[in-house]
């Protein structure tokens, strides 16, 4: 696993790490509101971008509490987003994998 490294969400520090699990069963990523934790699973690998911006906008819907739209995505919506997105860096070449 890599050090804890911050990130700011939303104006808020959370410490972003890559374990070799995460703590929920079969998951590739966990965000932890409360301890303010975002992990992505070492051996992600291609998904991984992915996952982790499926976690940021998880964290970005729970601290946008006034943000009722945010509020109301659900997994599919997430997965959506994070896929396009993930999609787009990819073409622009911002992110390698």
């Amino acid at each position: 696993m890599t050090a804890p490294r911050p990130v700011y969400i939303c104006g808020i520090k959370y410490l972003y790490s890559t374990p070799a699990r995460v703590n929920k069963e079969n998951s590739l990523g966990e965000a932890n509101y409360r301890k303010k934790t975002l992990k992505v699973r070492k051996n992600a690998g291609s998904i991984a971008l992915n996952t982790l911006l499926h976690e940021v906008i998880h964290i970005a819907a729970y601290e946008h509490t006034s943000h009722t739209t945010l509020g109301q995505l659900d997994e599919r919506d997430v997965d959506v987003l994070c896929n396009e997105i993930a999609g787009a860096l990819r073409q622009l070449k911002v992110v390698k994998k």
